[in-house]
């Protein structure tokens, strides 16, 4: 359901459910004069809106025009629009890993900030978002990442690998922090 703060999301979403559905075509425009494809369009777009939006787009004939209505809604102007990409930019760029988060949590955010900033216009590199991971993330994934800046090249390396081969060497940690942590804890006792 689209909401104030989700429309990059939303669209995706949208996008995919349209192309499974077989009516995406009428929604960007290279395929037209497809009434049933239309009408099927707009059925599901009006389906995952709001009810105010229903009104915006209620007099719109076909599901392109109820797209760009819904698009202009939530992107806004273009002032708008870099508005909101610079604080994600920002949010981005200042994104810290906590110690209690793990890599498949941390990733999550990571790769939904990333999303919403391209949705929105903005080139973000593979390479750029793969180095903010690495300095992202607490130095207990230091060793894996000079592991991996030593044998591979971050700059052609996809955000998905490098966030796998950081939950393959947050898995082998597993086995052996809690040894330490007891460690600590008997000398703690003990003194």
């Amino acid at each position: 359901m689209l909401n104030d703060s989700n429309y990059g999301l939303w669209a995706v979403k949208m996008k995919i459910i349209l192309g499974n559905l077989g009516v995406w075509d009428v929604v960007d425009g290279k395929e037209q004069d497809v009434k049933e494809k239309d009408q099927a369009a707009l059925a599901a777009i009006s389906q995952s809106v709001p009810d105010t939006v229903i009104m915006a787009i209620a007099d719109k004939e076909t599901a392109k025009e109820a797209w760009e209505i819904i698009k202009q809604m939530s992107i806004g102007e273009d002032r708008v629009r870099k508005a909101r990409a610079q604080v994600l930019k920002r949010q981005f760029d200042r994104m810290s890993m906590p110690e209690n988060l793990s890599i498949g949590e941390f990733s999550q955010n990571l790769v939904s900030i990333v999303g919403e900033i391209r949705s929105l216009g903005v080139e973000l590199k593979e390479s750029a978002v793969v180095e903010m991971l690495f300095s992202a993330v607490p130095d207990k994934f230091l060793p894996i990442i000079g592991t991996i800046e030593q044998w591979g090249d971050i700059s052609v390396m996809p955000v998905a690998e490098a966030i796998g081969r950081l939950r393959v060497f947050e898995e082998s940690l597993k086995g052996r922090q809690p040894q330490k942590e007891e460690d600590e804890m008997l000398l703690l006792t003990r003194s």
